[in-house]
């Protein structure tokens, strides 16, 4: 999950979280939910400059796009 805002200055920023279910030694799931970063959207915050930004976050956790 992620959301954008705009600063005071006019600067627009995302902020990403990745929501995944844990399985437990006993076999029990539960949510966990992790921070993955906040980072400026540079250009415009349209569909392709936010899709772009997203891919970036993941790789630079070392989440590859193909196993989501």
């Amino acid at each position: 999950m992620f959301d954008e805002s705009t600063n005071a200055s006019i600067q627009q920023n995302m902020i990403m979280y990745v929501r995944v279910l844990e399985s437990n030694e006993l076999g029990y799931t539960s949510p966990g939910t992790y921070f993955i970063g906040i980072d400026s959207l540079l250009f415009r915050a349209n569909a392709e400059s936010i899709f772009d930004k997203v891919i970036e976050m993941l790789e630079v956790k070392g989440i590859s796009w193909s196993t989501l």
